[in-house]
């Protein structure tokens, strides 16, 4: 796994091919799956299309908490993609959340703190993410979600 980091922190021309030859080898191992997702979120040049990509891939269950935060909680670490300037990665995760939110309020309301922080954003990623949040405000949150989410808004 370690040598498979390497090449994708490095976006090496080889590194999708790796990345295949690897999942082959330990696609039915759970927990190894969870690392290669995670891998893939946290990937400096991730795009909103290759989280999905992964999200539909046959060893990833959004029920399964521990996926659930190998591909989304990385993203939301992943501090450049997930504030880009356009706003992509707010949206993607505040739609995450309101998802995650019909059937696990708990891990929702815990990825949603990774909204938290517009008050240290430049202006066009500010509003960016307050529209996120305005939006998921709006949508029918559990109790614990739309305390946090609202905290947010308030900075």
């Amino acid at each position: 796994f370690s040598a498979l980091s390497s090449l994708v922190r490095n976006d090496l021309d080889y590194k999708d091919k790796a990345l295949q030859s690897f999942y082959k080898k330990w696609k039915h191992e759970t927990l190894i799956m969870q690392k290669w997702i995670g891998l893939q979120a946290s990937h400096d040049n991730t795009t909103i299309d290759e989280l999905r990509n992964l999200e539909k891939n046959e060893v990833y269950d959004n029920k399964n908490p521990n996926l659930l935060r190998s591909l989304v909680g990385a993203f939301a670490n992943n501090v450049y993609c997930f504030n880009k300037i356009d706003g992509s990665g707010y949206q993607f995760i505040s739609e995450k959340i309101s998802e995650i939110d019909k059937f696990n309020p708990q891990i929702a309301a815990r990825l949603a703190k990774f909204l938290n922080h517009m008050n240290r954003l430049d202006e066009k990623r500010s509003s960016h993410l307050k529209s996120s949040l305005d939006k998921l405000i709006q949508s029918n949150l559990s109790n614990d979600t739309y305390e946090v989410v609202q905290k947010n808004l308030k900075g």
